[in-house]
């Protein structure tokens, strides 16, 4: 069953510091943390928190509280339902993790779009990252080095990248 890709329940109170957070998450290897009290999830918080709320606003993370920056109640999804939801739900709302609970609201753990998605995901960004870095050698090298017109004036290696043409009048 899908609730096996749930990460483990790492909790935080809406007292602990960003820093706190931020070094427990950086710990864990983990990207969000649920924000308990009395077993009940008051808020989520993110790394995209503490980049966009914190980070890039200047906030001190050594005093802000959790709290203030967290997202409170955020959506949740019941271990009973189709892993399929979870991801539509995420695709939906714009977030990458949905906290799972079981039919009376106790937070069980969370899944991210990661782990659904898993060696999936992961193969999907090494190959987005091979291309993007690929093409980007490839002007580069266009740019530097005007014989690599793709017309038929290259030598050896220089032939692998024949990305732009040049006009004859270049």
């Amino acid at each position: 069953m899908w609730v096996s890709r749930v990460k483990a329940l790492i909790t935080a109170t809406r007292d602990m510091t960003v820093r706190s957070a931020c070094r427990l998450m950086a710990e864990k290897r983990i990207g969000a943390m649920l924000v308990v009290e009395n077993l009940r999830i008051v808020g989520i918080f993110t790394e995209r928190d503490a980049l966009n709320k914190v980070l890039a606003t200047s906030i001190d993370p050594d005093t802000t509280k959790l709290s203030r920056v967290m997202v409170a109640d955020p959506m949740t999804i019941r271990d009973d339902k189709p892993l399929g939801f979870a991801l539509a739900m995420m695709a939906d709302g714009g977030f990458r993790h949905v906290p799972v609970v079981d039919d009376n609201g106790t937070p069980l753990g969370m899944v991210s779009a990661r782990d659904a998605l898993g060696q999936d995901m992961l193969e999907l960004e090494r190959n987005e990252a091979s291309r993007r870095t690929g093409r980007f050698y490839r002007l580069l090298i266009h740019s530097l080095h005007p014989n690599c017109a793709g017309r038929g004036k290259t030598t050896g290696h220089w032939r692998s990248f024949p990305l732009v043409r040049r006009s004859p009048d270049d």
